[in-house]
């Protein structure tokens, strides 16, 4: 395969990577603001334990899957807070 396959491959890994960690997060913060600290706590756990064995990982491929994966997680925490912006965006 070539490099450039590999290094979409890798920048897409952590797109997915991000807008799930994002998207739990969302699901931890109304998990918190409800009074549900209990189902919280593991729930955050899990999600950096997951991103971090995730960017160990990519870090075992070298330092280029390792950077795209990075800026793959970074495009998804943009993607997913525009989105969130947008969700809470009131309209006169």
């Amino acid at each position: 395969m070539s490099e450039a396959f590999l290094i979409v491959i890798w920048l897409l890994a952590g797109a997915a990577l991000g807008a799930a960690f994002f998207a739990s997060l969302r699901l931890a913060v109304s998990l918190y603001g409800s009074g549900r600290a209990l189902y919280a706590v593991p729930l955050h756990l899990a999600r950096v334990a997951v991103a971090v064995a995730a960017f160990w990982y990519a870090s075992t491929f070298g330092a280029v899957p390792l950077l795209a994966a990075l800026g793959g997680f970074l495009i998804a925490r943009v993607v997913m807070t525009r989105a969130a912006v947008a969700r809470e965006k009131v309209t006169p």
